[in-house]
């Protein structure tokens, strides 16, 4: 079973909250795993962290952001299932 975190300022988080929704497979029935319920609270903190990142994101040379990218789309070829 997978257990996922809201990702805020680089930081897995749970929902402030403390509560989960479960994600079941539609073919089986089978828990999957879960995900955070997350709160307005939490939807705001991560909407002011990425405007943060964006400002500095977009300060980086276009040079530097395609190599980001390109790096990061060759980390999920390599960890695809």
């Amino acid at each position: 079973m997978i257990a996922c975190s809201n990702l805020i300022n680089g930081a897995l988080t749970p929902s402030s909250s403390g509560k989960t929704i479960s994600v079941w497979n539609p073919t089986d029935g089978t828990l999957v795993g879960t995900v955070p319920d997350s709160t307005l609270e939490d939807v705001s903190t991560a909407l002011q962290s990425a405007e943060t990142a964006q400002r500095a994101w977009r300060r980086l040379p276009a040079e530097t952001r395609g190599t980001y990218l390109r790096e990061a789309a060759e980390l999920l070829v390599q960890h695809r299932e």
